[in-house]
Protein backbone atom coordinates (compact mmCIF):
# COMPACT_ATOMS: atom_id res chain seq x y z
CA UNK A 1 0.00 0.00 0.00
CA UNK A 2 2.90 2.33 0.66
CA UNK A 3 4.19 1.81 -2.88
CA UNK A 4 0.80 2.68 -4.39
CA UNK A 5 -0.26 5.47 -2.04
CA UNK A 6 3.08 7.23 -1.57
CA UNK A 7 4.70 6.37 -4.91
CA UNK A 8 7.74 5.02 -3.16
CA UNK A 9 9.63 1.99 -4.44
CA UNK A 10 10.12 -0.95 -2.06
CA UNK A 11 11.96 -4.24 -2.35
CA UNK A 12 11.43 -7.17 0.00
CA UNK A 13 13.79 -10.12 0.13
CA UNK A 14 12.17 -13.23 1.60
CA UNK A 15 14.88 -15.55 2.93
CA UNK A 16 14.34 -19.16 4.01
CA UNK A 17 15.59 -22.66 3.38
CA UNK A 18 13.74 -24.78 0.81
CA UNK A 19 10.29 -25.93 1.91
CA UNK A 20 9.62 -23.28 4.57
CA UNK A 21 6.95 -21.38 2.65
CA UNK A 22 8.56 -18.74 0.40
CA UNK A 23 6.54 -19.77 -2.65
CA UNK A 24 3.32 -20.07 -0.65
CA UNK A 25 3.81 -16.59 0.79
CA UNK A 26 4.37 -15.27 -2.74
CA UNK A 27 1.20 -16.97 -4.03
CA UNK A 28 -0.84 -15.45 -1.22
CA UNK A 29 0.64 -12.02 -1.92
CA UNK A 30 -0.14 -12.26 -5.65
CA UNK A 31 -3.70 -13.34 -4.82
CA UNK A 32 -3.98 -10.31 -2.52
CA UNK A 33 -2.75 -8.04 -5.34
CA UNK A 34 -5.64 -9.18 -7.53
CA UNK A 35 -8.11 -7.98 -4.87
CA UNK A 36 -6.74 -4.44 -4.82
CA UNK A 37 -8.67 -1.62 -6.53
CA UNK A 38 -5.61 -0.71 -8.59
CA UNK A 39 -4.42 -2.92 -11.43
CA UNK A 40 -0.91 -4.07 -10.58
CA UNK A 41 1.23 -5.37 -13.44
CA UNK A 42 3.43 -8.28 -12.31
CA UNK A 43 6.63 -9.34 -14.09
CA UNK A 44 8.35 -12.54 -12.97
CA UNK A 45 11.92 -13.68 -13.47
CA UNK A 46 13.26 -17.02 -12.28
CA UNK A 47 16.87 -18.05 -11.73
CA UNK A 48 18.12 -21.63 -11.84
CA UNK A 49 21.39 -23.15 -10.72
CA UNK A 50 22.72 -23.40 -14.27
CA UNK A 51 22.18 -19.63 -14.68
CA UNK A 52 24.72 -18.80 -11.99
CA UNK A 53 27.29 -18.03 -14.69
CA UNK A 54 24.84 -16.61 -17.27
CA UNK A 55 25.17 -12.79 -17.32
CA UNK A 56 21.87 -11.12 -16.42
CA UNK A 57 20.06 -14.43 -16.89
CA UNK A 58 17.20 -13.62 -14.51
CA UNK A 59 16.44 -10.42 -16.44
CA UNK A 60 16.52 -12.30 -19.73
CA UNK A 61 14.05 -14.76 -18.19
CA UNK A 62 11.85 -11.92 -16.92
CA UNK A 63 11.77 -10.03 -20.23
CA UNK A 64 11.25 -13.24 -22.20
CA UNK A 65 8.15 -13.97 -20.13
CA UNK A 66 6.97 -10.40 -20.41
CA UNK A 67 7.29 -10.24 -24.20
CA UNK A 68 6.54 -13.89 -25.10
CA UNK A 69 10.08 -14.59 -26.30
CA UNK A 70 10.52 -18.33 -26.83
CA UNK A 71 13.67 -20.48 -26.89
CA UNK A 72 12.58 -21.59 -30.38
CA UNK A 73 12.55 -18.01 -31.69
CA UNK A 74 15.21 -17.00 -34.18
CA UNK A 75 17.48 -14.11 -33.19
CA UNK A 76 15.50 -11.86 -35.52
CA UNK A 77 12.17 -12.88 -33.97
CA UNK A 78 13.51 -12.38 -30.45
CA UNK A 79 14.83 -8.91 -31.32
CA UNK A 80 11.51 -7.92 -32.91
CA UNK A 81 9.52 -9.07 -29.86
CA UNK A 82 11.85 -7.19 -27.53
CA UNK A 83 11.57 -3.97 -29.55
CA UNK A 84 7.76 -4.17 -29.72
CA UNK A 85 7.49 -4.95 -26.03
CA UNK A 86 9.84 -2.22 -24.88
CA UNK A 87 8.10 0.36 -27.09
CA UNK A 88 4.77 -0.50 -25.47
CA UNK A 89 6.16 -0.67 -21.94
CA UNK A 90 8.37 2.41 -21.99
CA UNK A 91 6.28 4.59 -24.33
CA UNK A 92 9.52 5.82 -25.88
CA UNK A 93 9.98 7.42 -29.26
CA UNK A 94 13.17 5.59 -30.19
CA UNK A 95 14.60 2.11 -29.79
CA UNK A 96 17.69 2.90 -27.71
CA UNK A 97 16.25 1.25 -24.61
CA UNK A 98 15.43 -1.96 -26.49
CA UNK A 99 18.84 -2.12 -28.16
CA UNK A 100 20.87 -1.43 -25.02
CA UNK A 101 18.78 -3.69 -22.78
CA UNK A 102 18.80 -6.38 -25.46
CA UNK A 103 22.58 -6.26 -25.70
CA UNK A 104 22.81 -6.64 -21.92
CA UNK A 105 20.73 -9.84 -21.92
CA UNK A 106 22.50 -11.35 -24.93
CA UNK A 107 20.50 -10.14 -27.94
CA UNK A 108 22.77 -8.23 -30.27
CA UNK A 109 21.56 -5.53 -32.65
CA UNK A 110 24.46 -5.48 -35.13
CA UNK A 111 23.36 -2.35 -37.02
CA UNK A 112 22.24 -0.32 -34.01
CA UNK A 113 23.48 3.29 -34.00
CA UNK A 114 22.97 3.31 -30.22
CA UNK A 115 25.50 0.52 -29.69
CA UNK A 116 28.15 1.52 -32.21
CA UNK A 117 30.45 3.36 -29.78
CA UNK A 118 29.45 1.54 -26.62
CA UNK A 119 30.52 -1.89 -27.90
CA UNK A 120 34.16 -1.00 -27.32
CA UNK A 121 33.62 0.53 -23.87
CA UNK A 122 32.23 -2.23 -21.62
CA UNK A 123 32.02 -0.05 -18.50
CA UNK A 124 30.03 2.64 -20.30
CA UNK A 125 27.89 -0.02 -21.94
CA UNK A 126 27.04 -1.58 -18.57
CA UNK A 127 26.31 1.80 -16.97
CA UNK A 128 24.04 2.79 -19.85
CA UNK A 129 22.26 -0.55 -19.79
CA UNK A 130 21.64 -0.24 -16.05
CA UNK A 131 20.18 3.24 -16.60
CA UNK A 132 17.96 2.03 -19.42
CA UNK A 133 16.72 -1.03 -17.54
CA UNK A 134 15.82 1.19 -14.59
CA UNK A 135 14.10 3.64 -16.93
CA UNK A 136 12.14 0.79 -18.54
CA UNK A 137 10.51 -0.25 -15.27
CA UNK A 138 10.01 3.24 -13.87
CA UNK A 139 8.35 4.27 -17.16
CA UNK A 140 6.05 1.28 -16.92
CA UNK A 141 5.25 2.17 -13.30
CA UNK A 142 4.32 5.71 -14.37
CA UNK A 143 1.20 4.22 -15.97
CA UNK A 144 0.29 2.20 -12.86
CA UNK A 145 1.93 0.19 -10.09
CA UNK A 146 4.38 -2.51 -11.16
CA UNK A 147 5.57 -5.51 -9.14
CA UNK A 148 8.75 -7.36 -10.05
CA UNK A 149 9.10 -10.91 -8.76
CA UNK A 150 12.55 -12.49 -8.63
CA UNK A 151 12.43 -16.18 -7.74
CA UNK A 152 15.46 -18.07 -6.41
CA UNK A 153 17.84 -15.12 -6.68
CA UNK A 154 20.45 -17.10 -4.75
CA UNK A 155 21.12 -18.66 -8.18
CA UNK A 156 21.25 -15.30 -9.99
CA UNK A 157 24.60 -14.15 -11.35
CA UNK A 158 26.46 -11.27 -9.70
CA UNK A 159 25.58 -8.88 -12.54
CA UNK A 160 21.86 -9.49 -12.01
CA UNK A 161 22.20 -8.83 -8.28
CA UNK A 162 24.00 -5.54 -8.95
CA UNK A 163 21.32 -4.55 -11.45
CA UNK A 164 18.52 -5.22 -8.94
CA UNK A 165 20.38 -3.05 -6.44
CA UNK A 166 20.81 -0.30 -9.02
CA UNK A 167 17.13 -0.26 -9.96
CA UNK A 168 15.96 0.16 -6.37
CA UNK A 169 18.63 2.68 -5.47
CA UNK A 170 17.48 4.90 -8.37
CA UNK A 171 13.72 4.35 -8.46
CA UNK A 172 12.77 5.51 -4.98
CA UNK A 173 9.97 7.84 -6.14
CA UNK A 174 8.24 5.35 -8.41
CA UNK A 175 5.35 2.97 -7.61
CA UNK A 176 7.64 0.00 -8.18
CA UNK A 177 7.47 -3.00 -5.87
CA UNK A 178 9.58 -6.14 -5.85
CA UNK A 179 9.63 -9.45 -4.03
CA UNK A 180 12.82 -11.51 -4.20
CA UNK A 181 12.81 -15.09 -2.92
CA UNK A 182 16.13 -16.51 -1.74
CA UNK A 183 17.74 -19.24 0.30
CA UNK A 184 20.34 -18.20 2.89
CA UNK A 185 22.96 -18.96 0.23
CA UNK A 186 22.31 -15.44 -1.08
CA UNK A 187 23.54 -13.90 2.18
CA UNK A 188 26.61 -16.17 2.12
CA UNK A 189 27.42 -14.88 -1.36
CA UNK A 190 26.52 -11.25 -0.65
CA UNK A 191 26.42 -10.50 3.07
CA UNK A 192 25.84 -6.80 2.38
CA UNK A 193 22.90 -7.43 0.03
CA UNK A 194 21.09 -4.06 -0.23
CA UNK A 195 22.30 -3.08 3.24
CA UNK A 196 22.64 0.57 2.22
CA UNK A 197 19.33 0.68 0.32
CA UNK A 198 16.77 2.56 2.43
CA UNK A 199 13.74 1.09 0.64
CA UNK A 200 14.74 -2.56 1.18
CA UNK A 201 13.51 -4.91 3.90
CA UNK A 202 14.39 -8.53 4.62
CA UNK A 203 11.86 -11.09 5.83
CA UNK A 204 13.28 -14.31 7.26
CA UNK A 205 10.97 -17.32 7.54
CA UNK A 206 11.55 -19.86 10.29
CA UNK A 207 10.32 -23.43 10.56
CA UNK A 208 6.96 -23.92 12.27
CA UNK A 209 7.15 -24.64 15.99
CA UNK A 210 6.23 -28.22 16.85
CA UNK A 211 2.60 -27.58 17.98
CA UNK A 212 1.85 -25.72 14.74
CA UNK A 213 3.60 -28.42 12.69
CA UNK A 214 1.42 -31.09 14.36
CA UNK A 215 -1.69 -29.00 13.69
CA UNK A 216 -0.73 -28.68 10.03
CA UNK A 217 -0.03 -32.41 9.70
CA UNK A 218 -3.42 -33.28 11.23
CA UNK A 219 -5.16 -30.86 8.87
CA UNK A 220 -3.39 -32.35 5.86
CA UNK A 221 -3.51 -36.06 6.72
CA UNK A 222 -6.23 -36.44 9.33
CA UNK A 223 -8.71 -37.98 6.91
CA UNK A 224 -6.35 -40.60 5.46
Amino acid sequence: RHVVDAHGARLFTVVAEAGLGKSRLLREFCAWLELQPERVVVFTGHATQDQLRVPYGIFRNLLAGCFDMQESDTAEQARAKLVRGVRALASTGDDETAHVVGYLIGLDFPDSPFLRRLRHEPDRMRARAFEQMTSLFTSAAAAGPVCLVFEDIHWADDGSLRLIEHIFEHAEHSPLHAVALARPLLLERSDGWLRSCANHARIELAALPEPAAVQLAVALFGKL
